[in-house]
């Protein structure tokens, strides 16, 4: 058998019929707030770095990009004057300083400049090492000659500036009334 049950009458609280009578304008009302905290809290920030050299403004990046470009322009440049510069100009600069220790070189050099001055090489002293906050390493070398008379040892200093050979004279002495002479002579290679 069937059992029937029976319906209690409902009645409706006002909140009910508020939310029938204004469901649409309350489903407006929280869509334009869920927007408005949307745009607010999420796109107005980004918004706010594509501004005023934030992270995500466009012309930060342009300018970055010019700079760039410029610093390229000038390295093209400069290859293009590396390119231009005659192999013979480099090899007249490996006079000056040596890309390369060639000690040989270097005494024949001071040799040859001290036979120009009728001296004689009797001594030699060779010191090897680089100079702190240098490039390249510099080469010492203690020099004895006899016959080194004040009018021959200024001779040989002339030719030494002279030369085209970067080299410094740090100490220079004289004995045995002017017939003993020894200097100190620093040269410089890059290695």
């Amino acid at each position: 058998m069937a059992h029937i049950v029976e319906q209690s009458n409902f009645k409706p609280k006002w909140y009910h019929s508020i939310l029938v009578r204004y469901l649409m304008i309350i489903i407006i009302i929280i869509t334009v707030v869920a927007f408005l905290a949307e745009y607010f809290f999420i796109i107005l920030p980004y918004v706010n770095q594509t501004r005023d050299g934030g992270p995500l403004d466009l012309s930060t990046y342009e300018q970055i990009l010019d700079e760039q470009e410029q610093y390229l322009e000038k390295l093209q440049q400069l290859q293009v004057e590396s390119d231009a510069v005659n192999r013979a100009e480099l090899e007249k600069l490996n006079f000056v300083v040596a890309n390369r220790l060639d000690m040989a070189a270097i005494l024949s050099q001071l040799e040859s400049l001290a036979s120009q001055t009728e001296m004689e090489l009797i001594g030699l002293g060779v010191n090897i090492g680089g100079e702190e906050g240098s490039e390249g390493t510099t080469i010492a070398m203690n020099l004895s000659f006899t016959g080194g008379e004040y009018r021959t040892v200024k001779e040989y200093l002339s030719t030494i500036e002279k030369n085209i050979r970067i080299m410094d004279v740090t100490d220079l002495s004289m004995r045995e009334i002017g017939n003993l002479f020894s200097l100190t002579v620093k040269s410089y290679y890059i290695e």
